[in-house]
């Protein structure tokens, strides 16, 4: 059974035709549970593991008994409820045995497919499943470096249908070469027994992962080391005294607002360290999976590349530096590598022991690749870029990979620095509607409004770099209204919206009245000058708003303090922000998010360490904001782009670059256009 896939597509098409026949919903346990049962007799009989199916089976179609009729004897392998089937499903069954895509010689995992098919993204998203490719799983088993010769001992902490333990048991066995009969079925059972261990939460994908294990071979063995339990909050009594020469696997990545409370609260109690805030359930098992190694011994997990960066990653990345040895990270950055799985993924390899001066090989792979296949990424060297970083130097604050050039040049900005933008100013997000339908008017609609309610409306795509396009669009800003009767046209337009603005949260808990915005801000700050700005975006896009527009909360604004300590003025900053050097700069250590967006977060742009600066300063950078705002007025580019260029060599020449720092940080920002 040398494959891992075979015409998948025939396979699920029949699959899928079967739960249509047989009236099945495989959105719940029990059709999902039948449509293994199937998949697995039919496994059987076409790898000829049994000679014919018991008619009993038809009485009692359960898990249990399928493996008796493999077995020879009753076990007890997974309870369920019994379940006799009519003639027409059994009828259905046999057909589909006899008549569809053959299973002979596929890899055992096909089980664990079927079950992955059948789950919904909806269910996997609730569930934080999502499966990782078999290319990856080999280049983490790569990465191990395993002397698959000597005995070992492996564990998945979250094993889900047992897909990296599968291909570890695949790698063993391949290893050992040409086998007899009696020595393939000694390492089958000498894997099975004694070295591979799993956990999983999940009932179901833990008896997959037995499944695609036991399956291996056609003796028939119980899989008892992979244990349905909850890793996290379980004392498993199995494993207290085991500890393993390998941890593998893809963590679930569930965020806080996804978890059940009493659990959250739970998760904060064992892991107060590392769990907090808006961390990731992926975080947990860092510790988890340190917990359970071996002195020296190796985690590999394919996870979340969100704590990299994250204030709330900052207790995870502590522990990982004062715990482990951080051998390689692969940063996908941005690059999405298993399908349906909406989140940014890195690759951390660890060895569970301490060591002064080690250096961490990174690898981080060019925004937005394209590629056909995983393998492809690492063969092109243009794919990626490859460094070493003294794992000392890498701080708790955030962990920023980039060669030693750019170290250069972000150490020249903490030089010439005192302030960040922090100290200088306040952010402030959007306003949270609850439901624009209700509150954002079109231009034309506008006439018979009241007009002290109606406020200039604008959303990310509206701002640009230095400028921002009106959309002729007004907000409804309810919030000014004390009694909604008092407004006869206003309250006749909301009273369509009535049950859905009233089922808001804010509305329910009584703290807001039904007409009002979800959350409508401090109006007087949308009226003052600011600098604002989308938080997510390719590129750095401030501009500063003269004109009182309100927006949306997928925009942040940036209001200076009322300090005249500080001398700052807007289009100073306008114009540092907008700089190739800033955005160099931000990009360092910014979030990532997928193909070539970042996250414009405060609790990251405020974090940016300001120049001190003089009235002359300001005099200068306000003839280039004049200039810029001129000429884009007037649609040339080209001349924006020339003055743009004078601000870029100014703040060059004022931290003091090299050329080559300067070629650095232009190459940089093109190829990120």
């Amino acid at each position: 059974m040398n494959y891992w896939r075979k015409d998948l597509k025939s396979i699920f098409k029949e699959v899928s035709d079967l739960h249509k026949k047989l009236n099945l919903i495989t959105e719940e346990t029990y059709g999902i549970i039948c449509i293994i049962k199937i998949v697995l007799l039919k496994f059987l009989i076409d790898n000829e593991y049994i000679k014919c199916i018991n008619k009993e089976i038809k009485e009692y179609f359960t898990i249990n008994r399928i493996i008796k009729s493999w077995y020879g004897e009753e076990i007890d392998y997974y309870q369920e409820e019994n379940s006799e089937l009519c003639e027409y499903s059994w009828k259905v069954i046999l057909d589909y045995i006899e008549c569809g895509s053959s299973l002979k010689g596929l890899n055992s995992n096909i089980i664990g497919f079927v079950y992955e098919y059948l789950n919904t993204l909806t269910i996997k998203k609730k569930k934080g499943l999502f499966y990782t490719p078999k290319e990856i799983i080999d280049h983490m088993i790569d990465l191990l470096d395993i002397d698959k010769g000597k005995k070992f001992t492996v564990i998945d902490p979250a094993s889900g249908c047992g897909f990296f333990l599968s291909e570890i048991y695949d790698s063993i066995i391949e290893n050992q070469g040409d086998l007899s009969s009696k020595d393939r079925f000694y390492y089958h059972r000498k894997i099975i027994e004694c070295q591979l261990y799993g956990i999983e939460k999940d009932r179901l994908a833990s008896l997959i992962a037995r499944l695609v294990l036991t399956l291996k071979h056609p003796i028939f063995i119980p899989v008892l080391n992979i244990i349905n339990e909850d890793a996290l909050i379980n004392n498993i009594n199995k494993l207290e005294d085991i500890r393993f020469d390998y941890v593998i696997g893809n963590p679930p990545y569930i965020g806080h607002k996804l978890l059940d409370r009493d659990y959250f609260i739970e998760l904060k109690r064992r892991y107060k360290e590392i769990f907090y805030d808006k961390a990731d359930i992926s975080f947990c098992f860092f510790k988890l999976g340190l917990d359970l190694l071996k002195s020296d011994g190796q985690l590999i997990y394919i996870t979340s590349r969100y704590f990299l960066e994250s204030l709330s990653g900052k207790g995870l990345r502590k522990y990982i530096n004062e715990n482990s040895k951080i051998n390689k990270i692969i940063d996908f950055n941005g690059n999405r590598v298993i399908k349906g799985a909406k989140v940014d993924l890195a690759i951390l390899h660890l060895t569970n022991n301490t060591e002064n001066n080690n250096s961490t090989r990174v690898y981080k792979l060019s925004e937005d690749i394209n590629y056909k296949d995983y393998i492809e990424l690492f063969h092109e060297n243009s794919n990626y870029s490859s460094l070493i970083i003294k794992q000392n130097n890498m701080n708790d604050d955030g962990w920023i990979f980039i060669d030693e050039l750019s170290t250069s040049i972000l150490n020249k900005i903490r030089q010439n620095t005192k302030l960040t933008l922090d100290d200088i100013a306040n952010s402030y997000q959007g306003i949270i509607t609850g439901h624009d339908k209700a509150f954002v008017l079109e231009c034309k609609d506008i006439h018979k409004f009241n007009k002290g309610l109606l406020q200039p409306w604008i959303k990310n795509t509206n701002v640009d770099k230095y400028s921002i396009r009106s959309n002729n669009k007004y907000l409804l800003y309810t919030d000014d209204i004390k009694d909604i009767n008092e407004f006869t046209y206003e309250f006749e337009y909301l009273e369509p919206f009535i049950e859905r603005l009233s089922n808001r949260r804010e509305c329910k808990n009584g703290v807001r009245n039904w007409y009002m915005l979800q959350w409508g801000r401090n109006k007087l700050n949308f009226k003052k000058q600011k600098i604002i700005f989308p938080y997510k975006a390719a590129n750095n896009r401030f501009a500063l708003d003269n004109e009182g527009f309100f927006f949306s909360a997928d925009i942040y604004s940036l209001i200076l303090e009322d300090n005249t300590f500080y001398n700052y003025t807007y289009e100073f900053l306008v114009c540092l922000l907008n700089s190739k050097l800033y955005e160099f700069y931000f990009k360092s250590y910014a979030k990532k998010l997928g193909g070539k967006l970042y996250e414009y977060y405060p609790n990251t742009i405020m974090r940016l360490r300001i120049p001190n600066i003089d009235f002359n300063i300001n005099v200068l950078f306000k003839e280039y904001y004049d200039k810029i705002m001129y000429w884009k007025l007037f649609g040339n580019i080209e001349k924006v782009d020339i003055i743009q260029g004078e601000v870029n060599k100014y703040i060059y020449d004022f931290f003091g670059l090299s050329e080559e720092e300067r070629t650095k940080i232009d190459i940089s920002i093109k190829n990120q256009q």
